[in-house]
């Protein structure tokens, strides 16, 4: 080959530094027309704002029956998102101390937040929220306009079926039980655990011991052709004899077991027939059918606790940000569609219970179709949303109430 050819080699290398000057000076063209994050993308496809929102949940969140809350949440926000082409909803686990510091300068907010009540202790920083038109008083009213209920549980006493038919008023009357064969726990007539984080077993052993009025039949005799209508005219309508209402004071069993509400596991003296009654939520309820299935429990009832604190609400961020208007008002969509009745009814993926009213979702299940009957019911006591001295309240006073009886 003649000597005066240019390499090939040179040549391409001179054409590809040629290639990377041209893009260099045209790029910033290009990126006009190139998405800089997926939030500026979807604009152009939606027409309306969409990007991501981040919804914290505590990891020390009270449990459902199913252990937790994932599931439920992750299929409704996957049909929220399907509504709402280009808004994702992240689900995030954090710890405690997180959730109470949300609004600290160096974090990056949350748009919403699953709480259970006494987890934050003030409402600064919250969007004020409507409690919504289908939660009871009662629900309305612990929001204190700014969280909003979506999802309950509950407790009450486990009553073997064997031993004890209803939870008596009296139980010192019970006497001291069976006896407890060589080298056994010794018998108790009712056991509670120790409090959770946010499971006040004290609360609702408070609520089950506390004074109620007993209404029974009048106990004069009736006379002879009293009530009766012969069938004269004017003769006046027969009426009910009166009612009789008192005043009553449940009473302790004489003895209590020496580790009484202090051990968090409780079960299995129950199961094994060595507590007549236990203070149980929907979570140890679903271990007791499991038990109950497998023929390592006896038959049980439940009598529910006219209180609970195992309420989920749902909390919206107010904190300065680009497109806060918009992130804040999709966050109110979505906690109106948690409340929606698809979303309540879904809540049995969870074994959790419906903070709205509506059709039954456990309506021949063991346990839960008792304690569902007394939580849609209206009359359950819950604290307040953001109430962070409850518990300790609720704490001393069975503490005081076990120590007045002597039952330990």
């Amino acid at each position: 080959m003649g000597g005066g050819g240019v390499p090939v080699r040179r040549i391409m290398f001179v054409l590809a530094w040629a290639a990377l000057i041209l893009l260099i000076g045209a790029w910033p063209f290009l990126t006009a027309y190139l998405p800089a994050t997926n939030e500026h993308a979807a604009e152009r496809l939606g027409g309306g704002w969409s990007g991501v929102l981040r919804l914290w949940v505590c990891d020390e969140m009270w449990p459902p029956g199913g252990g937790n809350f994932a599931p439920w949440l992750n299929a409704r926000i996957d049909r929220f998102e399907r509504r709402h082409p280009g808004v994702y909803v992240q689900v995030i686990t954090m710890p405690l101390p997180a959730m109470q510091d949300f609004a600290a300068d160096d974090v990056n907010p949350p748009d919403m937040m699953l709480l259970a009540p006494g987890m934050l202790g003030k409402t600064d920083h919250l969007l004020a929220l409507a409690p919504g038109e289908a939660l009871p008083p009662s629900l309305a009213d612990a929001g204190q306009g700014y969280a909003v209920a979506v999802a309950l549980g509950g407790y009450g006493w486990a009553l073997n079926e064997g031993l004890l038919k209803e939870a008596p008023v009296d139980w010192a009357a019970l006497g001291d039980g069976p006896k407890a064969k060589k080298g056994q726990r010794a018998f108790a007539w009712m056991d509670a655990p120790a409090d959770g984080a946010f499971q006040c077993f004290s609360g609702a052993f408070r609520s089950l011991m506390a004074g109620r009025e007993v209404s029974e039949e009048g106990r004069q005799p009736v006379r002879a052709g009293e009530g009766l209508n012969l069938g004269l005219v004017g003769e006046p309508e027969p009426t009910e004899a009166p009612r009789v209402v008192r005043r009553v004071q449940p009473t302790l069993p004489k003895a209590l077991p020496k580790d009484f509400r202090t051990r968090s596991f409780i079960l299995s003296d129950f199961a094994s027939g060595r507590t007549a009654a236990a203070l149980v939520s929907q979570r140890e309820m679903q271990r007791l059918n499991a038990l109950s299935g497998a023929g390592r429990a006896p038959g049980w009832t439940l009598e529910p606790a006219p209180y609970t604190d195992q309420v989920a609400f749902m909390a919206v961020v107010d904190l300065p940000r680009q497109n806060s208007m918009a992130r804040q008002a999709l966050s109110v969509q979505l906690v109106d569609f948690l409340l929606s009745d698809e979303s309540q009814k879904a809540l049995a993926k969870v074994l959790a219970f419906r903070a709205a009213p509506g059709e039954a979702l456990y309506a021949s299940r063991e346990g839960f179709a008792a304690l569902e009957r007394a939580l849609s019911g209206g009359a359950v006591q819950v604290p307040d949303a953001f109430d962070q001295g409850f518990r300790a309240s609720a704490a001393a006073s069975a503490d005081e109430l076990v120590r007045q009886s002597g039952g330990t």
